[in-house]
């Protein structure tokens, strides 16, 4: 028996082996976005071009790559700390913040949370000061065009003074902007 399209109704095709393993992957397909990139060593990122860029809350000096834009948060509830916010599109952010905390830098780092993935951190000297890096997949989520998959995330903590820290967060989509924003955190100048 033929259908309308001159087809035998009782013909089934059965799928290769290739078209079964994609279909089995998509539910996965966010989770299939790579490794994050380690805290340390520093990447190879080329900086030139970088445009020279003074925050003025809290004080201190980066280089921005291209493509990024000052955000300002039109609405703020209580007095919050100093910070300052960059983006790129797509799902790229450096946010900056200045505030108080505990008498040590290992103590005023970010806590590593249940579930991240691919989590490492280091102890540098950037530009003079103790600087606590960490790296890290699964922050966050990101949801984009149906699609979900872990943000891949910065985190650095420069000690000012004892008790006072400039903290950094950076969030990502990919791996290599991952990678960009642990760039970005080494060229921090405190002043």
């Amino acid at each position: 028996m033929r259908d309308p399209l001159g087809r035998d109704q009782d013909f089934h095709p059965v799928p290769s082996q290739t078209f079964r393993l994609l279909i089995a992957l998509i539910p996965c397909a966010g989770y299939l976005a790579g490794q994050g990139a380690p805290a340390c060593p520093q990447p190879q990122v080329d900086t030139s071009g970088w445009i020279p860029t003074l925050a003025h809350s809290p004080k201190l000096d980066f280089l921005l790559p291209p493509g990024f834009l000052r955000h300002h948060y039109d609405i703020t509830v209580g007095t919050l700390p100093p910070s300052q916010e960059w983006r790129r599109e797509p799902f790229v952010t450096f946010l900056i913040e200045e505030a108080a905390g505990p008498d040590s830098l290992s103590k005023a780092t970010l806590d590593r949370l249940p579930g991240v993935e691919d989590y490492s951190e280091c102890l540098e000297r950037i530009n003079g000061v103790r600087v606590v890096i960490q790296a890290q997949r699964g922050g966050g989520t990101i949801f984009d065009g149906g699609r979900q998959w872990k943000s891949f995330d910065v985190y650095a903590t420069f000690e000012r003074r004892p008790g006072l820290f400039v903290r950094v967060r950076g969030h990502a989509s990919t791996r290599p902007d991952q990678e960009l924003l642990l760039a970005m955190v080494r060229t921090v100048r405190l002043q």
